[in-house]
């Protein structure tokens, strides 16, 4: 794949990312570094951080508020089990849990991280 055609599916993803956001789906990042990643991308809506709160405590203070919900965690160790225990829990509240952007992002760019997700983006643009 070409950098134009990269830099083409990036921004697609955000595209059809920020047009969930507007749709009511509420982004679930694990930190502020990943939300401000968020924001530098250009995305509106709401983002909650995951920093420490137990999962089922998260999703039962977003059930009832949304139907969605797009799960934006690392792909490390810890991001992973976090993406898996957020959906268990989610799932449990009646909340549709949303992998696919994370697993869009990671087949586009390979990071390990979702702060790093601005400059990977912009490295890709300017190629």
């Amino acid at each position: 794949m070409t950098g134009v055609e990269k830099a083409d599916k990036l921004n697609r993803l955000l595209a059809d990312l920020q047009s969930a956001l507007d749709s009511g789906a509420i982004a679930v990042v694990e930190g502020p570094n990943d939300e401000r990643a968020l924001r530098t991308l250009g995305m509106k809506g709401r983002v909650e951080q995951l920093s420490r709160t137990p999962y089922s405590e998260l999703a039962e203070k977003l059930a009832g508020k949304c139907q969605e919900v797009i799960i934006l965690t690392d792909f490390d160790a810890y991001g992973k089990k976090a993406a898996k225990g957020l959906r268990d829990s989610f799932l449990n509240e009646c909340v549709r849990p949303d992998l696919s952007f994370r697993t869009r992002f990671k087949k586009l760019l390979g990071y390990t991280e979702f702060e790093d997700v601005p400059s990977l983006f912009e490295n890709e643009i300017n190629r």
